[in-house]
């Protein structure tokens, strides 16, 4: 986005939610006089949503997951460098969403699972059925 649009949406807009204190710091220093208008909603989950009587693995293998979407340098690169350093077939990298260019560099050295899209309800599921979830 250019800087001008910036510039306008601030301008004419009621608020700006921004998804990381970083970025919330960086917009704050670059439009102050529009900072009173900002304000931050992390990504994440809610850990009420995740309880559940049925929750956990179900599967031969040691599930890490991760839900959502990559982008920009968040990538799951550092955690399927080091799972292919360990090489432990027993574990397991779930992506519940989109793939990414990630998978082709490490599907020869770690065991990566890509579901695809999923409803708020199925990845709650899938969620709880992980021994692991990964945030970046």
């Amino acid at each position: 986005i250019s800087v001008c649009f910036e510039k306008w949406i601030l301008k004419h807009t009621d608020a700006l939610v921004l998804n990381t204190p970083g970025t919330l710091k960086l917009y704050q220093k670059l439009y102050p006089e529009h900072s009173h208008k900002m304000s931050v909603v992390e990504n994440g989950y809610d850990p009420r949503e995740l309880e559940s009587a049925d929750s956990g693995n179900k599967y031969d293998k040691y599930i890490i997951m991760h839900v959502g979407l990559f982008y920009g340098t968040r990538t799951p690169d550092v955690l399927l460098e080091a799972l292919s350093r360990l090489n432990r077939p027993e574990v397991e990298f779930w992506q519940v969403g989109q793939g990414g260019d990630w998978v082709e560099r490490y599907k020869d050295k770690v065991s990566i699972v890509v579901t695809g899209e999923k409803s708020h309800r199925e990845a709650l599921e899938l969620m709880r059925s992980s021994n692991l979830l990964f945030f970046c």
